[in-house]
């Protein structure tokens, strides 16, 4: 887990080895209708941004609170840091963890530079070698963690939960609108949004 020491940012270091117990997780980001069921079903307020967008798309403007919410109102919970890593491993090519020719990262994300330049709908990129499809940048997906950019330096090997207590959550995946595009969709990169980011949906895993 986390990036080698040339390469990444000094957050995703050192990289080290992590034992995870056997688990689930979403195949698709959870998408605006799915929300809106559970908001309706918990009487919650739709966040603004999802009131006029297709059900197809995927939830936004979720805070971790709401997405914490929403996964256990579906029997299920938000992953933590190296369950979603561990999840994005497979991409690619066997042993790759970088975008190449053979695999260009246009067939797998969407980022404000890009020619499509929107958020696109659920499903639409092709899947990672697990059938799991948009874990890069369709919008940043919520992990339990909290956030700590000394983390990895003193983290247990086995089923890391983070640290006991911060400010921020981790969100991974990063989201369409960054400037930096495929850098932000490396599977390695860690994200912290603020508690009510405008692009920032849900995946679920148990």
């Amino acid at each position: 887990m986390g990036s080698p020491e040339w390469f990444g940012d000094m957050d995703e270091q050192p990289r080290h080895l992590v034992r995870l117990n056997a688990f689930y997780i979403d195949r698709y980001e959870v998408s605006a209708e799915q929300y809106r069921r559970f908001a309706k079903a918990t009487h919650r307020k739709l966040p603004k941004e999802m009131e006029n967008k297709p059900g197809y798309y995927p939830a936004v403007s979720v805070s971790w609170a709401e997405a914490a919410a929403y996964c256990t109102w579906a029997g299920k919970r938000l992953p933590t840091e190296a369950e979603w890593e561990k999840a994005a491993q497979s991409d690619l090519l066997p042993g790759k963890r970088k975008f190449s020719r053979v695999t260009p990262a246009a067939e797998y994300i969407w980022y404000e530079h890009d020619q499509r330049k929107a958020i696109r709908p659920v499903g639409e990129e092709m899947p990672n070698a697990l059938g799991i499809f948009g874990m890069h940048n369709y919008v940043w997906e919520w992990c339990s963690d909290w956030y700590s950019d000394s983390y990895y330096r003193d983290s247990p090997m086995d089923n890391p939960q983070g640290p006991p207590a911060g400010d921020l959550h981790v969100a991974r995946g990063g989201g369409w609108y960054y400037w930096s595009g495929v850098y932000v969709s490396r599977i390695t990169a860690r994200g912290r949004p603020w508690p009510n980011p405008l692009i920032a949906g849900i995946r679920c895993a148990k």
